[in-house]
């Protein structure tokens, strides 16, 4: 892998931008042999009051919201600039997705109607154009390129959506156009059918959502030697990857597990892991990111956690200023032992919507994934939430590995490890709270990129 390909493709990038924009160029004042935080910041700067302009000509949303606000173009000059920028809620694209629209719908070429998070069954509907997704294949591109450098790699896509330009599709685009060979066997239940995909592709890398990889991992390694049929990368994107997990991934393969940040309404893409391992990189030239307190809407200090906020700064046909996510995320501060000098964010893990507050904190959906994935025998599982008026109960429901192994003691084993954990140990959830394991012959497969709730919380009436 090249540790800097994604700082040396985007800036190249805005290089040729500048080439072509004389009023760039003066802005940027481009030292042609160095990329540093300064350039990229004027040039995220430049696009965006572009972008403000754009969407005040071209969209019915924001150029009402805007006018309310008394934005203009002229009065962002500085990334401080940006709170001058109301919020777009997700909930605003529920409401109504055709205002946001900065082209006729005869230039839009694929709509992607994306469940959310919510019990509601409402759906954001997201636009993109030729050229929007043109620009996501390039991105993609790029990710492949500083996963896989200069390698002619098979890249077997384990990913839905083989449509034309659907996320599997779109991807096999960027793998192509990278000089890699892109191979599409989707998700499918019958685990060694993807095992023979890849003897019979000879594929070198895997792309896939970490609990499907996991699934795949554990129960193909009862029937093959792993390590011996030559995967050298691994993909993950769509969902966290619990350390337990790429640790995992990594022995059973001997592979280098590289994580992706992605979004339907960013163009499932914003950010891409590097060798290090530790968080998402974001593509800097075409997204601007915050991090601000979910309660106040101001930001927080780098490295404490916040609700992620995301500007595109190159959407044709539905650019988003300043779109509230709903997901928790962290900048990291540290510099990258890789050497980028794009802002990195730590895994994400929680969203705002998904937690349940139990004592003096919260659980969410991927809470107890470290400790129960440590455990080999570990499937997957799910967590039940029974509160009561004295005491709540946390009924986790085990698919272990061989049903041979579901015995008392396994059960014992598992309540032993859940209890370590730090939240329960601690006493955070509250002194009267109590832990069941119960095995369960299967758990339905993921088959969704969206953040799925890996927990089922239940809370009886009283």
């Amino acid at each position: 892998m090249n540790s800097n390909y994604l700082d040396e493709w985007i800036w190249g990038h805005i290089k040729r931008e500048a080439t072509s924009d004389i009023s760039l160029r003066h802005i940027l004042r481009i030292n042609q042999e160095q990329f540093n935080r300064v350039v990229l910041e004027r040039f995220q700067i430049f696009k965006l009051r572009q972008m403000v302009a754009y969407v005040i000509k071209k969209s019915p949303f924001y150029r009402d919201l805007f006018s309310k606000h008394c934005v203009l173009p002229s009065l962002v000059r500085t990334p401080a600039d940006l709170r001058r920028i109301p919020f777009t809620e997700p909930e605003d694209i529920i409401k109504d997705p055709y205002r946001f629209l900065c082209v006729p719908m005869g230039e839009i070429s694929r709509i992607v109607s994306l469940a959310t998070s919510g019990t509601t069954g409402e759906k954001k509907r997201i636009f993109f154009t030729e050229g929007d997704l043109r620009r996501i294949v390039d991105l993609l591109s790029a990710n492949t390129k500083a996963v896989l450098g200069e390698k002619k790699a098979v890249v077997q896509i384990m990913l839905p959506g083989e449509t034309i330009m659907g996320q599997a599709d779109v991807l096999a685009r960027g793998v192509e156009k990278a000089g890699a060979t892109p191979v599409v066997t989707g998700i499918t239940s019958d685990i060694m059918k993807q095992v023979r995909a890849i003897a019979e592709h000879g594929s070198t890398a895997l792309v896939g959502y970490s609990f499907y990889l996991h699934r795949l991992t554990k129960l193909a390694s009862e029937r093959c030697k792993l390590r011996e049929m030559g995967i050298e990368t691994i993909v993950i994107t769509g969902e966290p990857v619990p350390e337990a997990v790429r640790n995992a991934l990594e022995d059973a393969w001997k592979a280098k597990v590289f994580c992706h940040y992605g979004l339907t309404e960013m163009g499932f893409n914003a950010g891409m892991g590097c060798h290090s391992g530790k968080g998402y990189h974001i593509h800097e030239s075409d997204y601007l990111v915050e991090v601000i307190n979910p309660q106040t809407g101001q930001p927080v200090v780098d490295g404490e956690e916040g609700e992620l906020v995301i500007t595109s700064l190159k959407r044709e046909g539905m650019p988003l200023i300043r779109y509230r996510t709903r997901d928790l995320a962290r900048i990291i501060v540290k510099k990258c032992a890789c050497g980028s000098i794009l802002k990195r964010i730590d895994m994400i893990t929680k969203r705002t919507c998904t937690g349940i507050k139990l004592g003096t904190s919260e659980i969410y959906p991927f809470t107890f994934d470290e400790s129960l994935f440590s455990i080999p025998m570990v499937l997957d599982y799910q967590l039940e939430v029974k509160k009561e008026q004295d005491k709540t109960t946390l009924i986790f429901l085990v698919e272990i590995v061989n049903r041979r192994q579901a015995t008392r003691s396994a059960v014992k084993e598992i309540a032993k490890v859940i209890k370590q954990d730090s939240l329960i140990k601690g006493d955070a959830l509250g002194s009267r709270t109590f832990v069941e394991v119960k095995f369960v012959s299967k758990m339905r497969v993921r088959d969704t990129s969206c953040f799925k709730r890996l927990s089922v919380f239940v809370d009886p009436p009283s």
